[in-house]
């Protein structure tokens, strides 16, 4: 999970890819 800041948008917020990674 090293990209988790890349996953993190603007907001704070996690982003779609997030949903798509953990599935």
């Amino acid at each position: 999970m090293e990209d988790l800041e890349e996953l993190i948008t603007n907001d704070g917020t996690l982003s779609l890819r997030s949903l798509i990674y953990k599935e």
